[in-house]
């Protein structure tokens, strides 16, 4: 394998998990949190087919902040794909 290879190999296994520690996070500290509990559940889910992304959610706000963080993905992997290219 290519150095470049390489590198987008071990970029692709630390997102994913980055994502697993999210998602256990998202679990965890809502069932660790005390207090009120409003009982509305917000959830955000972003796709890619291609290049393109896909929201649905059911809030507004959490869903404009999933697709930004989509786009920062977009971005880190076009810069992290032409920066190989020099």
């Amino acid at each position: 394998m290519s150095r470049a290879y390489e590198y987008l190999f071990t970029t692709g296994i630390v997102m994913v998990v980055i994502g697993f520690i999210i998602m256990l996070f998202s679990v965890l500290l809502p069932a660790l949190k005390t207090g009120e509990s409003s009982g509305r559940v917000k959830f955000s889910f972003i796709g890619f087919i291609g290049p393109f992304p896909f929201g649905i959610s059911n809030d507004r706000k959490l869903l404009y902040l999933s697709l930004l963080i989509a786009g920062l993905v977009i971005l880190y992997f076009l810069i992290t794909t032409f920066q190989g290219r020099r």
